[in-house]
């Protein structure tokens, strides 16, 4: 029945559908959603100057292991496309010389034992726990998801180096592109929790109904690091549980970010270098 009745209709132009091509004015062509605007190319990072209101100076070995760390503008471009693959051999041997945007908020909120701090991030000890496992698994159930409830488009991300700060690192989830914006292209952050509510997220506060990702938590200073880096100014925090989700928009905070990127300098120079270059010997 469906083939003759597309048979009758040779003549008549014909419309790309999820069904296949069919007659323009068919009742299932005009069921289908409308197509949306596509970017082909990946949101360009715009790696803005990057605040520095610390100042050291480095032995001859530091001066030397820091120079090895430095970069040109294409190279930050040609790292992160070539990192897209999040778990390759490259994408792991470039963080481990850097601190990255998932260990901000333990190296901003020390008070003391510095030293020990960055002992423990340079052992290299990878451990993947259950929740770690799941995220990876369903992070790409969510993304999907994410683009069918916003309109938006998603593309992959890859390691983002700021040349301006070579010592500092940021993977992100996915980058944006959102038309409806002022400006169309940020970030997105996802969280796979196994819980059936995002209610039941400690890392979301609750006034009067408006849950919000909590600014103390490592999410957020993950976030705020990743939009300092690369310079997009908006990032979309995904939280996709059993039964319901949470989408908040969280907006970029250059004072914050300028006092985490001194904290971040601080311990990078007087602590973390100092350490990585013992190990190198």
């Amino acid at each position: 029945m469906f083939k003759s009745l597309t048979a009758s209709n040779q003549q008549k132009k014909l419309v790309t559908t999820e069904f296949g091509d069919l007659p323009l004015g068919s009742v299932l062509s005009y069921q289908l959603p409308q197509q949306t605007v596509s970017f082909e190319e990946h949101p360009t990072l715009p790696l803005p100057p990057q605040p520095c209101s610390y100042a050291t100076v480095l032995n001859q070995k530091e001066h030397d292991f820091y120079g090895g760390l430095i970069i040109t503008p294409e190279d930050s471009l040609h790292l992160e496309s070539g990192t897209r693959d999040q778990s390759s051999i490259t994408w792991h041997w470039l963080r481990a010389e850097r601190i990255t945007s998932t260990s901000f908020k333990r190296v901003c909120s020390r008070v003391k034992d510095f030293e020990k701090l960055a002992a423990d991030m340079t052992a290299k000890q990878t451990i993947q726990t259950k929740a770690m496992k799941r995220g990876i698994q369903l992070e790409p159930v969510a993304a999907a998801e994410y683009e069918k409830l916003t309109g938006n488009q998603l593309f992959s991300c890859g390691l983002i180096i700021n040349h301006h700060a070579p010592h500092l690192g940021a993977s992100r989830d996915r980058k944006v592109v959102d038309l409806t914006a002022d400006t169309v292209h940020g970030l997105l952050e996802i969280k796979c929790p196994n819980k059936d509510s995002f209610k039941n997220c400690s890392y979301l506060t609750n006034a009067a109904g408006n849950y919000t990702l909590k600014k103390i938590h490592e999410y957020y200073y993950q976030i705020a690091g990743q939009m300092g880096i690369s310079g997009f100014t908006w990032c979309d925090f995904f939280v996709k549980c059993k039964n319901d989700y949470h989408l908040e928009r969280i907006y970029f905070n250059k004072d914050e970010w300028e006092e985490l990127k001194c904290k971040l300098d601080f311990f990078f120079f007087n602590c973390f270098l100092p350490v990585l270059c013992n190990k190198r010997v």
